[in-house]
């Protein structure tokens, strides 16, 4: 059991790469997509938590209640889970899928700092080798996007960073406070709601036009697949995952991002980006072979 985990944290980030390739092929405004994905996700992680409830004898009344509750990290995670939201669709629109994502890990090192004062998840020497094989792997993965680096995609890819460290501390936080189980997800689908709150918001003040059936069916996909359904494997591995070891696990992510894209666009990586993701891979699988034993999942 202690290696499930550990399986669902790696399988949250393949599913997650599926993001880049897919809003790429989106030919739509970038708040639009943010908010529609966030209803499709949100609605995915609310029937998931009122099933999750229910097994749990607990009322459908209060399990909607919690998702509200006044509680400085669930709300401030719920605010970094916004900006992180909108600015990874505008920077993945803006510069190529490999800058940013590198960029956005780059919030590891960020978790890496503030891990042990805030979390009281002390990092060891060997954590702090894997981030670093890891970011060399990234870097390498992200080199020719960052050679014809757009500016304005940068800068958002470094918010998305800063964003992503602010959000994963806040869930590691009600994720250490748990009462319930379901905390994290709370404030995910909290997020997603903030979302699609600000996207009608913004489409009152810029009409948007209504996507093609193409871009109907990826908003779908894209709402599902890389966004609904790898949260909610990613919240329930946090509760028995160190949060900074989910992190690396995930890694997956930035890896087939760069892959992706030669399978199904033809653009083929270079032998730099071939050995960046080999190095990821290697950092995954010296964080998955360090892994502690972890408790049952989900009773």
């Amino acid at each position: 059991m202690s290696k499930v985990p550990t399986l669902l944290v790696l399988i949250a980030g393949v599913l997650w790469s599926f993001s880049g390739i897919l809003i790429k092929e989106i030919h739509w405004n970038a708040i639009g997509i943010a908010g529609v994905r966030s209803l499709i996700g949100g609605l995915l992680q609310f029937g998931f938590l009122l099933f999750y409830s229910r097994r749990q004898s607990k009322i459908s009344a209060t399990t909607i209640s919690r998702v509200f509750s006044f509680e400085g990290s669930h709300w401030l995670g719920a605010l970094f889970f916004v900006l992180n939201m909108s600015a990874l669709v505008w920077a993945f629109q803006l510069t190529s899928a490999a800058d940013a994502v590198f960029l956005h890990y780059s919030g590891l090192v960020l978790v890496a700092l503030v891990s042990w004062p805030v979390l009281g998840q002390r990092l060891s020497s060997r954590d702090w080798l894997a981030v670093l094989i890891a970011l060399i792997g990234i870097g390498m993965l992200a080199f020719d996007g960052l050679q014809a680096h757009n500016p304005v995609g940068v800068m958002l890819g470094i918010s998305c960073g800063i964003t992503l460290a602010g959000a994963q501390v806040c869930l590691g936080l009600r994720s250490v406070k748990q009462k319930t189980g379901t905390e994290a997800l709370e404030t995910l689908i909290l997020g997603n709601l903030i979302m699609v709150l600000a996207a009608c918001v913004y489409a009152l003040f810029v009409p948007l036009s209504m996507p093609d059936p193409t871009s109907c069916l990826l908003l779908l996909i894209l709402g599902i697949v890389p966004w609904g359904l790898p949260d909610i494997l990613y919240v329930v591995a946090i509760k028995h995952v160190p949060l900074f070891r989910a992190l690396i696990l995930g890694l997956a992510d930035p890896v087939l991002t760069a892959v992706w894209p030669a399978l199904f666009l033809g653009e083929m990586p270079t032998v730099l980006a071939f050995c960046g993701a080999a190095t990821v891979l290697g950092a995954i699988a010296y964080q998955a072979k360090c892994q502690v034993k972890a408790p049952a999942l989900l009773p």
